[in-house]
């Protein structure tokens, strides 16, 4: 998954309509993948708490960003992430 060049100002004006979530999780830890698919290799391991952008949201999939000091980009289920107004 490639990172997010911060620095550059079309990728702030991109993700300007994104929304605020935290992620939760019963057992504290979730899968983050590169497609909104089970059957792929997670591409990051979050723990819950962790505040996250909602970019998209596809079917039961929301495409979340880490936070800046990551960049990761991926899909997690929508179950496991309270939007926050």
């Amino acid at each position: 998954m490639p990172r997010v060049n911060y620095n550059d100002p079309d990728v702030e004006d991109f993700y300007e309509d994104s929304r605020d979530g935290i992620t939760v999780s019963p057992t504290g830890t979730l899968y983050m993948y590169a497609k909104p698919c089970h059957n792929l290799t997670p591409v990051a391991i979050i723990n819950s708490d962790i505040e996250v952008d909602i970019l998209d949201e596809i079917e039961d999939w929301y495409k979340i960003r880490l936070p800046k000091t990551f960049g990761v980009v991926g899909f997690i289920q929508k179950i496991y992430v309270d939007e926050v107004q």
